[in-house]
């Protein structure tokens, strides 16, 4: 896959055959993570945005790859529930 040719890919799954066996965990998740950050125009979900910054700092090791999962809670508890 050239470079050209990756950033025209509308699909993630060939950019991801293109990286089996050659990205890290790291480069695995930062892929995701962009892929979330496409779509955030979309999401009107308060947090997204904080989530994906958390996302990005497990990746790198910043922060421990649990707090993804306690913000997503936490981010969960602040929504209102449906008829309330």
């Amino acid at each position: 896959m050239t470079e050209a040719e990756w950033l025209a890919c509308g699909d993630p799954t060939p950019m991801l055959e293109f990286l089996r066996g050659k990205a890290s965990d790291r480069k695995l998740r930062l892929f995701a993570v962009a892929c979330c950050r496409t779509i955030a125009p979309q999401v009107k979900a308060d947090g997204f945005h904080r989530l994906m910054d958390i996302a990005e700092q497990c990746a790198d090791q910043r922060v421990p790859l649990t707090m993804i999962g306690d913000t997503a809670v936490s981010l969960a508890r602040m929504r209102p529930v449906a008829g309330q």
